[in-house]
C-alpha cells in the first residue's frame, strides 16, 4: 500500500532543537528578551506562582526541612531569583544556552544567591537530555520551556522527573501557554509548540502523572493578546493512589 502523501505533519514533529537553541542564542540576555518583549508581566506571574506554592504547602526560607529545587529551562534565572530561591534551600539550573547560565553563575544579580549557597549544580543541556538524580528534588519547576520538546520526548522527560522528586511531598510543576483551539500550534520563530490543555493532560497521563492542582494565570493585561497560561501541579499516579496528594 502506498504511503499517504496527503497527511500533514503533527505540530510537535516540526520542532528542531538546534534551531531553537540558535533562536535563543540571538535573544538578549535581559528580562525583556527572555519574556518575549513583555517584562511587565513578570511580577504578576511570580506573585501567582508564589501563591500556588504556598497553597501546596511550601514554606518560605525553609530551615528545618531543606528543599532542593530544579529550575528547568531556566533562561537567565528569573524563576530561580524571584521564586524558587525563596522556597528552596538550593536550586539546580537546567538550561542549554550557556550565555544565559553565565548570567547566573557570574552575573552580579545572582552574587548574593551564590554567596548564600542557593545556586546548586548547573546543567547546560536541553531537557530531553537531563536525568535528575533519583529522589533528589522537592520541586521541579518547568515554565515556558516544554514547548521545545516533542510529545514523546516530553513524556519520557516527565517520567524521569517523576523519579527525581522526593516522596512524599515533592511536586513537578508545569506552567505553560495553552492553545485555545482544538489543535496544537507550532511557532516557526522559536521552534516551539503551544499545546492544548487536552494534549497536556493526555501526555501527563502517558507519563504516569496525576494533576493534583491546576490554576489559570490571572492578571495579565488583555490588551497584550497573550495566550492563556495554566499551571499544573503533578505527582506520580502511584503516590496519589496511595494517598500522597495534597
Amino acid at each position: 500500500m502506498a504511503a499517504d502523501t496527503n497527511s500533514s505533519p503533527t505540530p510537535d514533529s516540526l520542532i528542531d532543537a538546534e534551531k531553537a537553541i540558535q533562536y535563543w542564542n540571538e535573544v538578549p540576555t535581559s528580562l525583556a528578551g527572555i519574556m518575549g518583549g513583555f517584562p511587565q508581566i513578570s511580577r504578576i506571574d511570580i506573585q501567582s506562582s508564589t501563591n500556588l506554592l504556598t497553597k501546596l504547602g511550601f514554606r518560605r526560607d525553609p530551615k528545618d526541612t531543606p528543599v532542593r529545587g530544579a529550575d528547568c529551562g531556566a533562561g537567565i534565572g528569573r524563576i530561580t531569583k524571584d521564586l524558587l530561591s525563596h522556597f528552596c534551600s538550593t536550586v539546580d539550573i537546567i538550561e542549554p544556552v550557556e550565555k544565559f547560565t553565565n548570567a547566573i553563575t557570574s552575573g552580579k544579580d545572582f552574587a548574593s544567591l551564590r554567596g548564600a549557597g542557593k545556586i546548586g549544580d548547573v546543567y547546560n543541556v536541553g531537557l530531553e537530555h537531563w536525568t535528575p538524580k533519583e529522589g533528589a528534588y522537592g520541586l521541579v519547576w518547568n515554565q515556558w520551556c516544554v514547548g521545545h520538546l516533542r510529545d514523546a520526548d516530553l513524556v519520557a522527560y516527565l517520567r524521569r522527573c517523576a523519579a527525581g522528586i522526593s516522596a512524599p511531598n515533592g511536586f513537578i510543576i508545569v506552567k505553560e501557554n495553552i492553545a485555545s483551539g482544538a489543535e496544537d500550534i507550532f511557532d516557526d520563530q522559536d521552534n516551539s509548540v503551544t499545546r492544548t490543555e487536552a494534549k497536556f493532560k493526555k501526555l501527563f497521563k502517558e507519563a504516569g502523572l496525576v494533576v493534583v492542582k491546576e490554576e489559570i494565570q490571572r492578571g495579565f493585561p488583555s490588551s497584550l493578546g497573550l495566550f492563556k497560561v495554566k499551571t499544573f501541579a503533578l505527582r506520580p499516579e502511584s503516590w496519589v493512589a496511595g494517598g500522597g496528594s495534597k
